[in-house]
């Protein structure tokens, strides 16, 4: 018995008009206007960063003075901005000058005599938002950022480690199913997003950075090669961090210390990117890549988005919505077949069971096999027509 479903939009769109939101978290000033046209470094708005916690400076103890006593020793009054490593106290003792300088760059805002302390608050420097696309403003977000107009296509991940990056698309593995070893990371990366194949390590995520690149896509990443590099032995990583990896979520202010930002298509472990998606993006090779990440906030199931846009969008196509039916690739995403490309052979089909029914598709696999799986373990690449 077939049914009527709920269409999808797949993970690959191509020839397509996306609306795509560039905001900041905090109050910005935005000086994007509608009809603008945009480039990936096009800045948008202006907003200051959000201060991190403020530290304690021990200053009594540091100069070895009485608690009530150390407003006298302070190098600047209160309110004054420090640099890193600067004096933030002074005093003399014989022909020795001892300091307490200030651990990081910020701005005195206390002084407790009671206990001999002093707070420094770490500066807040304004953050730029780029548009990161082509395309044009669509609508101004009034203190948050600009709605933009873009023609081109985009490729879903599945989650994504690191901030937000453009550059132009480099092919640095051959085959979707072969792992990018640092031995293959060249300096002609530096600037570029590069497609890795199946997999890397934390030798080779340091080894992007070196060389400069921006980012890489991959079918997959170990959980523990991750660690390695976000979590150095000396230190726990945030909590943040492994709340967002253990449900499977893309990964943005949590992961800033990520050396290079590492887009996943598959999932966790080691498998290889799906043949359509690394076809997708290899025909794509010398385009600017736009690698997009869901901010801090975001629904949990936002997934990280890979944007190829031109400036000029001549209609409005809308995103081709499909559903399971004849010849529409799809992969598996069940735990035991992630990543498996499959042609689905029907439509969505009711399976009755002895406990109820379960919504199935029949599905050709790579070696002719057919089988029925369920609806939610089949994710849709592409339409059928895109493949002929």
């Amino acid at each position: 018995m077939a049914l009527q479903v709920t269409t999808f939009e797949p993970v690959i769109v191509e020839d397509a008009v996306f609306l795509i939101e560039r905001v900041v978290g905090t109050a910005a000033d935005v000086s994007a206007r509608v009809n603008d046209l945009v480039e990936p470094g096009t800045k948008l708005a202006t907003a200051s960063s959000e201060a991190g916690r403020a530290l304690t400076l021990h200053l009594a103890r540091e100069l070895g003075v009485a608690p009530n006593t150390v407003s006298r020793y302070l190098t600047k009054p209160i309110g004054s901005a420090f640099q890193a490593g600067e004096a933030v106290a002074r005093t003399r003792r014989g022909l020795r000058v001892i300091t307490a300088a200030a651990p990081i760059a910020g701005t005195l805002t206390a002084v407790d005599e009671a206990t001999g302390t002093a707070t420094l608050t770490p500066e807040a420097p304004a953050r730029e938002l780029q548009a990161l696309v082509y395309g044009q403003v669509d609508t101004v977000l009034e203190g948050r950022g600009a709605l933009i107009r873009a023609g081109g296509a985009r490729l879903r991940g599945t989650f994504a480690v690191g901030g937000e990056v453009w550059g132009p698309l480099k092919v640095a593995i051959d085959r979707p199913d072969r792992e990018l070893t640092p031995d293959a990371i060249t300096p002609d990366l530096a600037g570029a997003v590069v497609l890795g194949g199946m997999t890397l390590g934390a030798a080779a995520m340091r080894r992007l950075a070196e060389v400069g690149a921006r980012a890489v896509i991959v079918g997959s990443v170990s959980e523990a090669e991750v660690r390695r590099v976000l979590a150095p032995a000396e230190g726990a990583p945030p909590a943040a961090l492994w709340r967002a990896l253990s449900e499977g979520r893309a990964l943005a202010a949590s992961a800033e210390r990520a050396p290079v930002t590492v887009f996943v298509t598959e999932g966790f472990g080691r498998w290889p990117m799906a043949g359509p998606i690394f076809d997708f993006l290899a025909r794509r090779e010398g385009q600017v890549a736009s690698v997009l990440v869901p901010r801090d906030g975001a629904a949990a199931e936002a997934p990280p988005e890979l944007y190829f846009t031109v400036t000029t969008v001549e209609d409005d196509a809308s995103i081709q919505r499909i559903e399971p039916a004849d010849g529409v690739v799809a992969r598996l995403v069940d735990p035991s077949h992630l990543g498996t490309v499959v042609t689905c052979r029907s439509g969505v089909l009711l399976e009755r069971r002895p406990f109820g029914a379960q919504e199935v598709v029949e599905v050709e696999l790579a070696t002719g096999t057919q089988r029925r799986v369920p609806l939610a373990n089949l994710e849709l690449l592409t339409a059928a027509s895109e493949q002929d």
